[in-house]
């Protein structure tokens, strides 16, 4: 059984080859919303049980246990973090972006608000027009140990929405926008 594969692991989703998906080929294979300090990022998340995977190599079936069964999923903004809607109450959501990104989006804080799934936006530095990030390790490290650190992370001013309330969810982040 692969259940013990995703029960109580933590994760890494590499948007690294995210770019030379089909579906990113008439953009020109341009790297987006990528850390371009990942090697490093790895090398440190490793000595925390944290692996590194790429969710475009796995079964529909199997990325819905690794949201649903881990402890914890970190990831740049990515599609793939609509996943979440899978995620248990136990499992611990990091999303790695940059402060200003040229698209501004919080369904992924929306989502795991909505179904008390812990959420957290690490803040990177922003290192182009892309959206590539370069991550303050040290930082981040301080963060998943639960230190008293000066990471920089976003705390949205929207009213927390009700777990049946996904219906309310387009208007009061248009009324959030204003």
């Amino acid at each position: 059984d692969d259940i013990n594969n995703y029960k109580n692991k933590k994760f890494f989703l590499s948007r690294s080859k995210s770019h030379l998906l089909d579906g990113n080929s008439s953009a020109g294979q341009i790297k987006r919303r990528q850390i371009i300090n990942e090697v490093e990022f790895q090398n440190q998340l490793k000595k925390y049980d944290i692996d590194f995977i790429f969710l475009e190599d796995y079964t529909l079936e199997e990325k819905i246990k690794i949201f649903k069964l881990s402890d914890l999923i970190i990831s740049p903004n990515s599609g793939g973090l609509l996943f979440a809607l899978y995620s248990s109450e136990s499992t611990n959501i990091i999303e790695l972006n940059v402060e200003t990104p040229h698209q501004i989006s919080k369904q992924y804080y929306d989502i795991c608000n909505s179904f008390n799934i812990p959420y957290t936006k690490f803040i990177c530095d922003k290192v182009d027009q892309n959206d590539n990030m370069s991550v303050n390790i040290n930082d981040f490290i301080s963060l998943i140990k639960n230190e008293n650190s000066s990471a920089k992370s976003a705390n949205w001013e929207c009213p927390p929405l009700g777990k049946l309330n996904l219906i309310l969810k387009y208007s009061k982040e248009q009324q959030c926008l204003k």
